[in-house]
């Protein structure tokens, strides 16, 4: 499963516990830039078949990882979680607008 999360002023792929309902890190993170603490960030997660997984910040692309590289967690059924854990500080996350796209045959960050 590849999740994605946002802390402060830092983004990345994240492992989840099931049992604790805590998210963190695993593998590079992306540090914005300045400061970011109320700034406005476009997020794009592309999935390159059964291989890797890249992260693209305000149409650039800012991490990519191996499948094997992530967590082996298993949720049956297409999931997105959208909200506040709150472990690193500030409480709440504003989203202006998501969207997805399945089956795309070309993928970019813009």
């Amino acid at each position: 499963m590849v999740m994605v999360g946002v802390a402060q002023d830092k983004v990345g792929f994240i492992t989840y516990s099931l049992s604790t309902f805590l998210a963190q890190f695993t593998g590079p993170t992306y540090t914005f830039p300045g400061a970011n603490g109320t700034a406005l960030h476009a997020y794009r997660l592309l999935k390159y078949g059964t291989d890797s997984a890249v992260l693209c910040v305000d149409g650039a692309r800012q991490i990519k990882v191996t499948y094997a590289s992530l967590p082996g967690i298993v949720i049956t059924g297409a999931t997105v979680l959208f909200g506040t854990n709150g472990q690193t500080g500030g409480s709440q996350s504003l989203w202006k607008s998501s969207s997805f796209t399945l089956g795309a045959t070309t993928l970019s960050c813009s």
